[in-house]
């Protein structure tokens, strides 16, 4: 097993930047998730806006000159970080930038340098097809850094409970590596939580009953499920670790335990090989989480996750 943990892919002396977008109207609860993450990180907020408008079915910006527009979304930002430095320690700055491009571009590009990108759901459409299109899942997509995304119709965030994180026991390397990493930083523990459906039990030999052969599976999963968290429970031994299997779907699964988490971690599980959006159950829990979100970075982040796995 080794001796460091070294995560190449998330800066963890970079700032928490925070994604302002157009149409975000009530930025209380985004701004005090930010701000008590980089109170946590010990590390700078940066405000950022991409001026470009994003053609998408929630949000459509006057034909203004970029140039306007970069002006009035500096004084803007300039605003909004005065009520931001108010959360902050005092050792701690927030600095803003007013990016050319779209806000997706402008925020991928901030993500190479920074600890954890922050966002605001809006929750505009429940249609799982404008979901998969939202800026907040375009930008968790391609960022290198993780994604947090906060819901604005929170009225208060949960500062208590487990780190949750899904487990599938093929790729929820990256996602596991996060989870232990923000339990450790909140002091805390993680729950990781496996869906299971038993499987067709067919002819039953040596005399089992379909009971037998039912405890017999789920024994069998239940064992391979807790095997597969092992390497990261062994990395991590500080951090407290409770595995839940549940018969459930994966995303009722995760959105019920959600509501007595302070965290939730996926992964970027893709629709299918080839797919540019998320899977269905990433989608849904960026939608309907009560509690904040996190989204694993980028594809580097495998790396590590694998190193992980086979140290024992």
């Amino acid at each position: 097993m080794p001796t460091t943990r070294v995560d190449h892919d998330r800066h963890s002396d970079g700032p928490v930047v925070v994604g302002i977008c157009a149409q975000s109207s009530d930025l209380s609860a985004m701004l005090r998730f930010a701000a008590v993450e980089a109170n946590r990180r010990g590390v700078d907020l940066v405000l950022v806006h991409g001026c470009s408008s994003f053609p998408t079915l929630t949000s459509l910006e006057p034909r203004v000159r970029l140039r306007d527009r970069q002006a009035q979304w500096l004084k803007r930002l300039g605003m909004i970080a005065e009520i931001a430095e108010e959360r902050l320690d005092p050792a701690r700055h927030v600095d803003i930038s007013v990016h050319r491009g779209n806000g997706v571009q402008a925020l991928v590009e901030a993500s190479a340098f920074a600890s954890v990108v922050v966002m605001q759901h809006r929750r505009s459409s429940r249609s799982p097809r404008v979901r998969a299109g939202s800026t907040c899942a375009r930008v968790a997509m391609a960022a290198r850094a993780p994604v947090a995304v906060v819901s604005a119709f929170e009225p208060s965030l949960p500062s208590r409970g487990n780190v949750v994180v899904g487990v599938d026991t093929t790729a929820s390397g990256p996602a596991l590596s996060l989870a232990f990493q923000e339990a450790e930083l909140r002091q805390t523990g993680v729950l990781a939580v496996h869906s299971w459906r038993p499987r067709p039990s067919g002819l039953l030999v040596d005399g089992r009953t379909e009971e037998e052969e039912y405890r017999r599976q789920f024994g069998s999963a239940h064992q391979a499920f807790v095997e597969h968290v092992r390497p990261w429970a062994k990395q991590y031994p500080q951090v407290p670790l409770r595995h839940r299997v549940y018969t459930l779907p994966p995303a009722e699964s995760l959105l019920l335990e959600a509501t007595r988490s302070q965290l939730l971690v996926i992964g970027r599980h893709r629709r299918g090989l080839g797919s540019p959006g998320f899977g269905f159950v990433t989608r849904r829990c960026l939608a309907e989480a009560p509690c904040p979100v996190l989204v694993s970075g980028s594809s580097q982040r495998i790396e590590l996750a694998k190193s992980i796995s086979s140290s024992t």
